[in-house]
């Protein structure tokens, strides 16, 4: 190892799984949204069929990303939302930022502030996989009250 190599097993540059943070870092853009159920297999796009948004990780260790669904109304700027309205913008959209580690075929998120005030403050772990300018993330099951018992998969491509 040179001198510009961490040695740190949290750095974002440790992988076992040949990920180099080099590349990864940098700029990608969504292709799809999936959850699984994992109960009855059936498949939902939570933002639709043709979601719009970024995820960004940094070499230093800072991931950041917002996905949200084509095509979301304007909220009105001559009167106040209604309360549907504001809800509809806020489930149609999510992001959060914080810092990542790469651990393996994981990659770990330490989410520091969120559109979604539960996460703030929690880890979130996602299988990582690349083939060429494909960014794969799945994660582990998750089985709670809000979304039921699914598995999130997103697919990548590198933005230009």
């Amino acid at each position: 190892m040179n001198a510009d190599t961490p040695h740190d097993r949290n750095s974002p540059t440790a992988s076992a799984n040949n990920v180099p943070v080099d590349r990864l870092a940098g700029t990608w853009q969504i292709l799809s949204v999936v959850t699984k159920d994992q109960i009855n297999g059936t498949e939902r796009e939570p933002f639709g069929p043709s979601p719009v948004g970024y995820l960004i990780y940094t070499r230093d260790g800072r991931v950041m990303t917002m996905i949200a669904a084509a095509g979301r109304p304007h909220l009105p700027s001559d009167r106040r939302p209604s309360e549907t309205e504001l809800a509809g913008a806020f489930m149609s959209a999510a992001g959060y930022a914080g810092r990542y580690t790469i651990n393996g075929d994981q990659i770990v998120h330490q989410i520091e502030v969120c559109t979604l005030p539960n996460w703030s403050g929690v880890t979130q772990i996602r299988h990582l996989a690349m083939e060429g300018e494909k960014l794969m993330l799945t994660t582990p099951r998750l089985d709670t009250p809000a979304i039921g018992d699914v598995r999130w998969s997103m697919v990548w491509k590198r933005a230009v």
